[in-house]
């Protein structure tokens, strides 16, 4: 049932649903059953979803030395655990502990099934993620190429999983600079997602922000943002007017329209996007005041010179509120508005690995997602929040690309989830 909730994109009613089983099933087997590791993965997966990555990794960590000391360390009864706990260090950030786990279920996989069996395609384009977040294009360019193989042998060329290392592999080919090749995977992927869930499923999100990507290095700034607007009908009918996510492409939006130069509507969306972040870190956080500096910037193009100083004016106030704390980011004495770039590659990353999971999009279903090249202020979010991120990064890594979900306690790769 709690896996049906999940299905309709009830998370918290499917949370309930599994702390409920958790109980009866730790009651019933004991603490230390695999059927009670079992249930801590997808409990600890619906946490991640929701953002808790924290208390995901948690969970996790459990159910792994439940199904260790079950099955032994090699066993491939463990590698859907090694893969979960794997996208719970990734969306910490700590992409090289997500590597090991990955290359050590990699491992037994291959050991268990072959290295062109089904069960090892989701591990492999999980790694080749992973390496495109470490700054590996052509490594993860590959790993990706053996996904795909393996995939279209097994289901077709025309199956949604297939559309998932499309995704994957075409932004791998924009990270190597080959934008016609990106197209042509990213279009395909669309296509075939379109065809099998719909054209308003959160399924297509991955598709439309990685051709947004595109389209924004082709400055072809009309269709970017033609596939943003798609991409916020979705968002919002998924997962809330409110929601954080539906607020970082609020604002990638705006940037859009004052790209063409329609800086009213900009305005317009940077307000409305404000009121999200202002809610999820606070009114008097540091990103409050970027967000509140570039909308100041708005007003001057607007020729509203006195709403920019206030604006400005309660930025100023906010930094040297942040200053005198000592710390932006656990960085001592760094305020933010001096700030240049992107975040770190490997915060980003991990942050960016976060998001299919936090927007409720089933992370098996979210393969590689896009490097959006967008202003510096549009990314401070993403600088501080592990637990909020869309889609953006400056290496293009994937949100947890293709999940191991436990769904029962036997069959293989590990308990009868993927791998």
């Amino acid at each position: 049932l709690g896996n049906a909730y999940d299905r309709l994109g009830d998370l918290a009613r499917q949370r309930e649903l599994l702390e409920r089983a958790l109980k009866i099933n730790e009651r019933e087997y004991g603490a230390d059953h695999h059927a009670v590791a079992t249930t801590l993965v997808n409990l600890g997966s619906v946490h991640g979803r929701l953002g808790d990555h924290t208390r995901q990794r948690d969970i996790l960590e459990r159910a792994h030395r439940i199904m260790e000391r079950e099955f032994g360390p090699n066993s491939h009864k463990v590698t859907a655990s090694l893969v979960n706990l794997s996208l719970a260090y990734g969306a910490l950030g700590d992409m090289h502990r997500q590597r090991d786990l990955l290359e050590r279920a990699l491992r037994i996989n291959e050991q268990e099934y072959g290295p062109d069996h089904r069960a090892v395609a989701n591990t492999v384009l999980n790694l080749g993620n992973v390496y495109g977040c470490l700054g590996d294009a052509e490594r993860k360019r590959d790993l990706l190429l053996r996904a795909l193989r393996i995939k279209q042998r097994e289901y077709g060329p025309d199956h949604h999983e297939v559309a998932k290392a499309l995704v994957s592999l075409g932004n791998a080919f924009g990270d190597l600079g080959m934008l016609e090749e990106q197209r042509e995977f990213l279009e395909r992927a669309l296509s075939i997602q379109r065809r099998h869930f719909g054209p308003d499923h959160r399924e297509l999100l991955s598709s439309l922000t990685g051709l947004s990507t595109l389209y924004d290095r082709l400055k072809d700034i009309e269709r970017k943002k033609d596939l943003l607007e798609q991409s916020l009908r979705i968002m919002e009918r998924s997962f809330g007017p409110q929601h954080y996510n539906v607020g970082i492409i609020i604002a990638a939006l705006a940037e859009a329209h004052g790209e063409l130069g329609d800086f009213d509507k900009k305005r317009e969306l940077l307000e409305q996007s404000l009121v999200i972040i202002e809610f999820k870190f606070g009114p008097d956080h540091h990103n409050v005041a970027v967000y509140l500096t570039e909308i100041a910037q708005t007003y001057q193009k607007l020729g509203n010179l006195v709403r920019r100083d206030e604006l400005l004016e309660r930025a100023r106030r906010i930094e040297e509120a942040v200053r005198a704390a000592g710390s932006i980011d656990g960085v001592t004495g760094s305020g933010y508005l001096s700030s240049q770039g992107y975040a770190s590659s490997s915060g980003v990353c991990g942050l960016a690995t976060t998001t299919a999971g936090l927007a409720g999009i089933h992370c098996d279903r979210h393969a590689d997602v896009a490097r959006w090249p967008f202003s510096s202020w549009l990314l401070a979010p993403l600088r501080t929040s592990l637990q909020g991120a869309l889609v953006f990064c400056p290496k293009r890594c994937s949100r947890r690309a293709m999940e191991a979900r436990l769904v029962g306690s036997g069959g293989g790769g590990g308990g009868g989830g993927k791998s």
